[in-house]
């Protein structure tokens, strides 16, 4: 018998799996990009790899479209069993309540308690027969996993470039710009108004962003590690370019996701199938082809698939990764599937400063290494914490906690409610 949970709690555990396992993944890459190996010259190497991290990561999606196909035998396969032994009316009352029970193990219908429960609960016999893309013909739905996975390529391997350049919690945080593009872009693409205190919470968040920019540019101890102020403000830069496809990216998988009712396992599987035949057909060639410092290239192919599956350490992050990032944009897509894009963003960078603590706690652990990992505490460290503070009340104002925004902005949401029905 399987465990039930109130559908209340569903979104409140999708959260905290979405926010420990992003964690994971961006710890775990940011680690292995301080890590040396040995490469193909069997020279020590600084494994700052970012176009074949990419790879790993559409790895990690594409294993959610074995687990989708896996879950669906079993399930048709369980319910044709027990079929054979009971008459009709047994056999619908025991497909409701395993209608039930796939919806707790899947978490597919998540519901606050201000989102209505649907109307019409299918059976799961019928959602077997049902088609997997909703009423779109798989063609166009691999066509449309494959634009996501275009703008998911362009978007990580940004961020992954920039975390060569700055420290993770900072690039973490600044990825929270898809906050602002997710408010700005769901007017036109999904007709959505926002309510005046979400934009208040938005200028928070916003305003919690600059603040940890700013500390990241000027704090002088990441000049000394990480290079220049040029090659900061070029990681700053590349971060938040890289949020305007992702905010797009948001968006249209919560459009689909409403619309059609496709699970978000087959979703991010199909991105992650796309995106692995990208990633080694197109990005990672492109990247060899290109003139640079990485053995005549801007990333040696050859040099960077050797390194990922010859040293022990980096073999290591790199399982660590492709299963955190598995986890991670399942319950990512889940949350914007049940609430909305703009909360996503929200939920995904409250993990910023979980980020942050952990790097502060890793360096301090290794400082008597030769070279320590993680990042260390500075003056300017007050400055990013007070960025995090103000990055969390943005969170509370825009979700309304408690009525805090309405509170904020000085609405009464009641009265609001009560207005727009007259």
């Amino acid at each position: 018998m399987w465990c039930r949970i109130n559908p209340k709690y569903h979104t409140l555990l999708l959260i905290i799996a979405m926010m420990t396992t992003g964690t994971l993944n961006t710890v775990s890459r940011k680690i292995s990009y301080q890590m040396e190996g040995k490469n193909i010259e069997g020279e020590q190497e600084p494994y700052d790899k970012a176009w074949i991290t990419t790879f790993f990561m559409f790895l990690g999606e594409s294993i959610c479209l074995a687990i989708f196909y896996i879950k669906r035998c079993l399930i048709k396969q369980n319910v044709s069993m027990t079929s054979l032994d009971m008459t009709a009316n047994e056999v619908t009352e025991y497909e409701q309540e395993n209608t039930t029970i796939l919806n707790d193990i899947t978490h597919i219908s998540v519901y606050t308690e201000t989102v209505e429960p649907p109307q019409n609960i299918q059976m799961p016999v019928t959602n077997l027969r049902k088609p997997v893309t909703g009423s779109l013909p798989y063609w166009k739905f691999v066509f449309a996993a494959a634009c996501f996975a275009i703008l998911d390529l362009v978007q990580t391997t940004a961020f992954n470039v920039a975390m060569v350049y700055i420290p993770a919690s900072a690039a973490q945080i600044l990825r929270g710009f898809a906050i602002v593009f997710c408010l700005v872009l769901a007017i036109p693409l999904l007709r959505r108004k926002p309510k005046m205190w979400e934009i208040m919470g938005v200028c928070f968040a916003f305003l919690g962003l600059v603040l940890v920019g700013v500390a990241t540019t000027i704090q002088e101890q990441n000049l000394g590690e990480y290079g220049s102020a040029f090659t900061t403000i070029m990681g700053v830069f590349l971060v938040i370019s890289g949020q305007l496809f992702s905010a797009t990216q948001f968006l249209m998988e919560e459009k689909i996701l409403k619309s059609q009712d496709i699970d978000p396992l087959m979703v991010v599987g199909w991105e992650g199938v796309c995106g692995v035949i990208l990633s080694l057909c197109v990005a990672c060639p492109l990247a060899h082809v290109i003139p640079g410092s990485d053995h005549g290239s801007l990333e040696n192919y050859t040099n960077s698939l050797y390194m990922s599956f010859v040293n022990g350490n980096i073999i290591a992050m790199n399982i660590l990764y492709v299963l955190s990032i598995l986890f991670f944009n399942w319950s990512g897509l889940t949350v914007g599937k049940s609430l909305t894009s703009t909360h996503r963003s929200l939920f995904d960078n409250l993990r910023s400063l979980l980020i942050w603590v952990i790097m502060i706690i890793i360096y301090y652990s290794t400082r008597h290494y030769n070279r320590p990992y993680g990042e260390p505490l500075t003056l300017y460290s007050l400055l990013e914490l007070f960025g995090f503070g103000v990055m969390i009340l943005g969170v509370m104002i825009h979700n309304n906690v408690r009525g805090f925004g309405a509170k904020a902005t000085c609405k009464d949401e009641r009265k609001t409610k009560y207005t727009s029905l007259k």
